[in-house]
């Protein structure tokens, strides 16, 4: 059987032509992350049972600086349109009003929309409370207070709230403007104003990613970039903490690299080498432990290059 495709002809009649059934493609069988095995960051980086039961979106939102204590704050919230604050609906967070998902599924709520809902908090030095994306303009609230004003609907934002949060019955409060007729905003394909079409997509408004407490220790490890040196089969990270520091790398749980110092960077010759691919997807997991603070990452050795005008993996 063959199948079939739609071409356009130039007086803008359309007909159906026929072409050739592709042979299938090849794809290796894959179990979790990696073919044949399960990926995991951390010995202990397995999620407490409220994050994996009936909240939305319940996987680590932050996979290349993975610690085990987080708390996820997506789920039911209180939410309204409009410049005033009547909270007179709920919305499953994080999926836009527009969005079925929501339990709102209202194609143009309003340039203005409003979110809260309460939330406990765990003991820390410090806490921050994340965000993955809210389109557009941001104002966000705790307890009362603004604690950040954020612009971009497609880039992270965080905010300190040590000062502001208590153990028990917090509320955060969010407004999230997103003015249709706003044509200084970018949308891509999204609707803008009174211009819309069949090529336009629906329109995202509001909390669109995943919203989340994290607690910190006092010095915590701001940073962790990973570089993996393909020829020299080594990595070379930077990790942003002062003091004295300890790296492993292992692969599929075995040690096959570590590091121990007060520097910022560094580099660790890796024992073993997998090479990662298409077909073989390997991936390494990198942990740094500062004082209190765990952190765990993941990278794949690999080399994209050019040569005579072809595209080259791993040479």
């Amino acid at each position: 059987m063959r199948s079939t495709s739609v071409s356009p002809l130039r007086k803008g009649r359309w007909t159906r032509c026929q072409r050739p059934k592709r042979a299938a493609c090849r794809r290796p069988r894959r179990e979790g992350l990696l073919r044949g095995r399960t990926l995991s960051l951390a010995a202990d980086a397995s999620l407490p049972p409220h994050h994996r039961s009936g909240v939305p979106r319940p996987e680590y939102p932050r996979p290349t600086l993975h610690r085990r204590d987080w708390v996820n704050l997506n789920g039911d919230w209180e939410f309204s349109v409009g410049d005033a604050r009547k909270f007179d609906r709920q919305i499953v967070v994080p999926y836009a009003p527009e969005s079925q998902l929501s339990g709102i599924r209202d194609w143009e709520p309003a340039d203005t929309v409003w979110y809260r809902r309460r939330f406990d908090a765990p003991a820390a030095d410090r806490m921050v409370m994340h965000f993955g994306a809210v389109d557009y303009r941001a104002v966000v609230w705790v307890n009362g207070e603004v604690v950040t004003r954020h612009e971009g609907g497609h880039t992270p934002f965080s905010a300190d709230v040590t000062r502001v949060v208590r153990e028990h019955d917090n509320e955060v409060v969010v407004r999230a403007d997103d003015p249709l007729d706003d044509g200084s905003l970018p949308r891509g394909k999204q609707r803008s104003g009174e211009m819309h079409g069949p090529w336009h997509y629906a329109n995202t408004t509001g909390i669109w990613q995943t919203v989340w407490l994290e607690p910190l220790p006092h010095r915590a490890i701001e940073l962790l970039r990973i570089k993996p040196d393909f020829d020299a089969r080594e990595v070379e990270f930077d990790i942003g903490a002062e003091g004295q520091k300890h790296l492993i790398v292992t692969f599929d749980g075995r040690p096959v690299g570590e590091w121990s110092g007060d520097g910022t960077k560094a580099r660790i010759a890796l024992n073993e080498i997998h090479e990662w691919s298409p077909e073989d997807p390997n991936l390494y997991v990198l942990q740094a432990r500062h004082e209190s603070d765990h952190v765990a990452s993941y990278f794949g050795l690999r080399k994209v290059e050019t040569k005579d005008g072809r595209f080259l993996l791993n040479g």
